[in-house]
């Protein structure tokens, strides 16, 4: 079943061209991915996240503009309370990007109302797309709500958990049903705009050849490391170590770094890199795959670092080892760019009207 999402993207990136993104997340119904929006997943992605907004202290507010139309799309509208409901999320993130003041700093007001302006479009093409439910023979039944609601309660570790997530959003029952029978809707009528959609072996051969420095895995290691002060410390440790004591553990008793937590783990560094010492990853070169080095100098003190999944030379995946995630990858791209193609079309068929004092 194909579900399309919102996305929370960064607040410093500013004027790409809108794209419409599939990507399917835990048990949220689909929304619409812009790519350079702040568009917010009312309810489901950021459900009970806002915590004490300017936006949520608004709710009250709400209730008195529901009924306040600020488009209308052929048969259908979108209301204030629509919009002011996405708003909640925008203006957490505001918060947290430009802090509580925000609406004093000039260019972060000005990301808002575009933001806030591309919401609106948002809005307009979801009431687009369920206008199309009876043509795609489309019937959402009010089972497949309780079931979809459901999904969305076992998120929560308690009912309660579920009913003070419910309050913050400044939603009622009733809308949050609402709200999940409108995402039902859009997704079967995406789904069925796109079922007949293919990938073919020629098409992810072709990807495949033209990108293939995107599969390649350059000569590294996935390296730990336990740092200290002085070499007497770091062979102490290794004398430990070669008694038995497994490395994760002697990280997390004697490392000295962020990475003790995690056994000192740092991640895949290829032995190129230019971010980590080069005293370092001379001392990890050396090593075979599992092996635990004797104690290395660096700037930064004396560390002994342990390899796992070294690779001496690069290493190129094989088609047959990532055809599948080409497939799926093509799959997204052309969905994408039907459902695209299909909104665009709607829109020039629809009477669309946005009333832009309202917004």
């Amino acid at each position: 079943m194909l579900n399309i999402q919102l996305m929370f993207t960064s607040l410093s990136q500013k004027k790409d061209k809108l794209l419409l993104k599939h990507i399917r997340h835990r048990r949220t119904s689909m929304k619409l991915l812009k790519k350079g929006m702040v568009l917010l997943m009312v309810g489901l992605l950021g459900f009970g996240v806002v915590g004490c907004s300017k936006a949520a202290d608004n709710s009250q507010t709400n209730n008195k503009t529901e009924d306040v139309v600020i488009a209308t799309v052929g048969d259908g509208k979108v209301t204030k309370k629509a919009l002011d409901q996405q708003l909640v999320y925008l203006d957490s993130l505001m918060q947290w990007q430009y802090g509580e003041d925000y609406e004093s700093n000039e260019e972060a007001m000005t990301y808002y109302n575009e933001q806030k302006r591309l919401m609106v479009d948002y809005l307009v093409e979801i009431q687009l797309i369920i206008s199309k439910a009876q043509e795609y023979d489309v019937n959402v039944t009010a089972d497949d709500v309780d079931e979809e609601l459901e999904l969305l309660k076992s998120d929560y570790d308690t009912e309660a958990a579920f009913e003070e997530a419910l309050t913050t959003s400044g939603m009622s029952l009733e809308e949050l049903k609402q709200m999940l029978k409108e995402d039902l809707i859009v997704n079967q009528v995406v789904t069925a705009c796109t079922k007949d959609i293919t990938v073919s072996d020629e098409e992810i051969k072709t990807y495949y050849d033209g990108n293939i420095d995107s599969f390649k895995t350059e000569a590294g290691a996935t390296m730990s490391h336990i740092l200290v002060a002085t070499e007497e410390e770091a062979k102490e440790i290794k004398a430990k170590y070669d008694k038995g004591t497994s490395f994760e553990d002697l990280a997390e008793e004697y490392g000295t770094d962020d990475t003790k937590s995690q056994g000192g783990l740092l991640e895949y560094i290829p032995y190129n890199s230019t971010n980590y010492d080069a005293d370092f990853l001379e001392g990890a070169k050396q090593l075979e795959e599992g092996e635990v080095s004797e104690p290395v100098k660096t700037q930064h003190g004396w560390h002994l670092i342990k390899v796992t999944d070294v690779n001496k030379e690069d290493q190129i995946k094989s088609y047959d080892e990532v055809k599948d995630e080409i497939k799926e990858q093509l799959l997204i791209q052309k969905q994408n760019e039907a459902v695209e193609a299909k909104i665009k079309e709607w829109k020039e068929s629809t009477h669309i009207v946005i009333n832009e004092d309202l917004i």
